[in-house]
């Protein structure tokens, strides 16, 4: 069983990786796939922080737009009547998408090549640049 670990932000990069992967379903019927969203609620509080809205409010929103972009993306798979699991995990991206496929055994991570933000990752690095560098095993950069 090859276990493929999607990870996903919302961004046009992401649903061709969806694409992609959804596409290699067809090839290969041996997949367990797992769609992965990571949020930074630190940082979302962090972000608002000189707005007056509350803590509880920026998180519940943060958690509610994640199963969203989890739920848009999953839809590529469910138009094939492909079974996929979701995961929402909170913290940097890179290092939880990562740390999520090493301790689950995934042979094989796919993203977009760039996300939501490229004025960030030219500033700080990219997600999909640290998860070349931090991964266990094969990743695959869709653009």
């Amino acid at each position: 069983m090859n276990k493929y670990l999607l990870a996903v932000d919302g961004s046009d990069n992401a649903k061709r990786a969806a694409e992609y992967l959804a596409n290699l379903t067809q090839l290969r019927n041996n997949l367990d796939i797992t769609v992965i969203h990571a949020i930074n609620i630190r940082k979302e509080v962090n972000r608002f922080s000189n707005n007056s809205t509350d803590i509880s409010i920026i998180e519940k929103e943060s958690i509610d737009r994640g199963w969203q972009i989890l739920n848009e993306q999953v839809a590529e798979f469910n138009k094939i009547g492909f079974q996929v699991k979701k995961q929402l995990v909170n913290g940097d991206p890179a290092v939880m998408i990562t740390e999520f496929a090493k301790l689950n055994n995934f042979n094989h991570i796919v993203l977009g090549s760039r996300g939501l933000n490229d004025l960030q990752g030219i500033v700080l690095g990219s997600v999909s640049h640290k998860i070349l560098h931090l991964s266990h095993c094969p990743v695959t950069l869709v653009k």
